[in-house]
């Protein structure tokens, strides 16, 4: 019994299968889980790409869609008889006075507008004198006739603003910029259309629509991941919506995100990385084009984009988590398969080896002899055991002929 302690302490061949299986099955388990790792990420990645791009452009369909219904309600507002007459009697107070109570129950409905006013379209030269609270007001060519802000406005404008010159020359309606409200500093864009009598443009219906409406409607709820979120910028990187609101139309304050807006409105591509604040974002562009309401490219001043922003850590943050976890279980089955194959060594090799070992001793020292060794494996064990049985065999008939 000592003897076979003693070998099997000797028995070092299962150990060493395991110093160098041990290490291969841990190394390669870890390269399948950074390989893994690295997989998962592009998939997560290209994930937040198509769901990002869903988003911008379930948005802008939204923006099309309501500023379609602006486009709709500034050519309802320009055939209302009401708004024609007024044009055409000017100096009629009661017609302007039936114009502006149909235009202010619409801006008291709708309260996303700034202004509703009508301009009229007069003879180069030509004036008007109107009375306005007991007081005169001069109104020109193409400045406002009638408004809905208690006449704070009135004859401001001119033929020369963008919304204005564009109906002149024809526009069957127009989309101006987006720029700070002179009543309120907030951003909003013009909305105009043409009204006319006899075919001809006597004057333009529009309204100030307030951008933040939209914005705070489907921009600022937004959310992309768990921090990410939307803004948008026009064709010359003007912000029109972003969280940060100290961007919005500040051109100085836009300068921090000009890398941004340069790598969308001059890359080729939709979607891209880019850092802002130390962050390392992905980029997702929709852009809303003048050809989105019509061919021609005078009804709209600027295209638009909408872009969504998303930190790349959030995006990876799952993969990452999966990759610690993977690792830790290749770790764990690494050992498990080591032990499952020491003991499998230990069964089918190292033990035979030890017992046929301890026979070979007893063999060269003549002892037992009359035991035959036997062995059901037919690898190189079992060969071994076999050879090792006519040694017995020979050593036991040559000790016969000795005595």
């Amino acid at each position: 019994m000592s003897n076979e302690k003693g070998l099997l302490k000797k028995a070092t061949l299962s150990f060493r299968f395991l110093r160098w299986i041990i290490p291969l099955l841990t190394l390669s388990f870890l390269l399948f889980g950074v390989t893994g790792f690295f997989m998962t990420r592009g998939s997560l990645v290209q994930f937040s790409r198509q769901s990002s791009s869903l988003l911008t452009d379930q948005t802008k369909v939204a923006l099309v869609n309501w500023i379609q219904d602006q486009i709709y309600l500034a050519q309802t507002i320009a055939a209302e008889p009401k708004v024609v007459a007024a044009i055409l009697s000017p100096t009629d107070e009661h017609a302007r006075a039936e114009a502006h109570s149909y235009l202010q129950q619409l801006h008291d409905r709708y309260k996303y507008y700034e202004n509703m006013p009508i301009a009229i379209r007069l003879p180069p030269g030509r004036t008007l004198s109107i009375n306005v609270n007991g007081e005169p007001r001069v109104i020109k060519n193409g400045t406002f006739l009638v408004d809905t802000v208690q006449g704070r406005t009135l004859g401001k404008c001119g033929p020369d603003f963008s919304y204005i010159k564009s109906i002149y020359e024809g526009a069957p309606y127009y989309i101006s910029e987006v720029y700070p409200s002179i009543l309120r500093g907030n951003p909003l864009f013009v909305v105009s259309a043409p009204i006319k009598s006899d075919g001809q443009v006597i004057g333009v219906a529009l309204f100030g629509v307030r951008m933040d409406y939209f914005t705070n409607l489907f921009i600022d709820p937004a959310k992309v991941g768990e921090t990410g979120y939307l803004m948008m910028f026009d064709e010359t990187g003007k912000v029109i919506a972003h969280p940060d609101k100290k961007l919005i139309l500040n051109e100085s304050e836009s300068k921090k995100i000009g890398h941004i807006t340069d790598a969308v409105l001059h890359g080729t591509d939709p979607s891209f990385f880019d850092s802002y604040r130390g962050v390392e974002n992905l980029y997702v562009v929709s852009r809303l084009a003048k050809s989105a309401f019509a061919a021609s490219p005078i009804l709209m001043r600027h295209d638009w984009y909408i872009v969504s922003v998303q930190p790349v850590s959030e995006i990876i943050k799952t993969s990452r988590t999966q990759a610690y976890l993977f690792l830790l279980f290749s770790v764990l089955l690494s050992v498990v398969v080591a032990v499952l194959l020491y003991k499998h060594t230990e069964r089918t090799i190292a033990r035979p080896l030890v017992d046929l070992t301890r026979a070979a001793a007893a063999v060269s020292m003549g002892e037992e002899l009359d035991t035959p060794l036997t062995s059901t494996s037919a690898d190189e064990v079992g060969e071994l055991t076999k050879s090792v049985d006519r040694l017995r065999q020979s050593m036991r008939a040559a000790l016969k002929r000795l005595r």
